[in-house]
């Protein structure tokens, strides 16, 4: 099931169920995470993301132009050995020529519960993070957590900051693996515009949508927003417009399990996608 909805600033707001999911925070972990209370759990589950939280906003690069910053937490509680592959993470980025998305802020960490006490061990990025090119336009970082076992919670966040802005990142609510919690929030000023492609039958049990106004700092041509040539070949806008926050959530949503024979399980997944529609100059104050 696919369903398309232009994204903008003018679209009417219609608002669904609202649930406050809470503030997840990097590094709260307590005692009471690592007991599964909301799933069923039997010998065959290896894991479960017990949050999945992303959000994309759009800046003003330092580039010049326009920038989408993607900021991701992830957190999953392995129940088993078969569950050891969540701990061998892959972040895709986009490459185009020598320009490459950039990854950042990234930090990550392996909890384990001994005698009632949460201990951490923190993954040290600058020795375990690995650059691999995929094809011209894809470079894959991957890293591994350390001290992972049954039982074991892992979590990790980063930045992507990327000047391509008609890829703006997809969200997947669905996993090979439960999911207790996915939210997705993306905010839209009104000088862009996406197609938002869903798919799949899970209900969504947060679905909002609220305007706002936000501020941004462009540098851009001055042939693009038509003006004369003379002088300086770009200038900076301050500029201050509408702003519509779509925020998006799934709770409890079942696995998808691969079968043999078929195509990509990504392509049954419950997930959003965006496709760039166009941009509208914004206007100098």
């Amino acid at each position: 099931m696919r369903l398309l909805i232009l994204l903008s600033s003018c679209l009417i707001a219609t608002i669904a169920l609202a649930q406050p999911a809470g503030e997840i925070k990097f590094g709260k972990i307590t005692a009471a995470d690592f007991t599964v209370t909301d799933f069923a759990v039997d010998s065959s589950t290896e894991a479960i993301v017990l949050a999945d939280v992303a959000s994309t906003q759009v800046k003003g690069s330092r580039k010049g132009g326009l920038a989408l910053e993607f900021k991701r937490l992830r957190r999953v509680l392995i129940l088993n050995k078969a569950g050891y592959d969540q701990a061998k993470v892959e972040i895709e980025l986009y490459t185009l020529g020598d320009r490459e998305e950039l990854l950042d802020n990234m930090r990550a960490a392996t909890y384990n519960l001994n005698g009632g006490a949460v201990s951490t061990e923190k993954v040290d990025m600058a020795g375990s993070l690995y650059r691999e090119k995929v094809d011209k336009n894809t470079v894959v970082k991957k890293f591994a957590f350390p001290q992972v076992k049954e039982g074991s919670i892992i979590e990790y966040e980063y930045k992507i900051t990327s000047d391509f802005i008609f890829n703006l990142q997809p969200w997947y609510f669905q996993d090979v693996i439960p999911v207790a919690w996915s939210e997705y929030t993306v905010a839209i000023p009104q000088f862009l515009n996406y197609i938002l492609v869903g798919q799949g039958t899970q209900s969504f049990y947060l679905k909002e949508q609220n305007d706002k106004t936000g501020s941004f700092v462009i540098t851009q041509p001055k042939d693009v927003a038509g003006y004369s040539s003379a002088g300086s070949e770009s200038e900076t806008l301050n500029v201050t417009c509408g702003v519509t926050e779509f925020r998006w959530g799934m709770k409890n949503t079942a696995p998808l399990k691969r079968e043999p024979f078929s195509s990509s399980v990504l392509n049954y997944m419950s997930k959003l996608e965006f496709q760039f529609a166009g941009y509208r100059s914004p206007i100098r104050k």
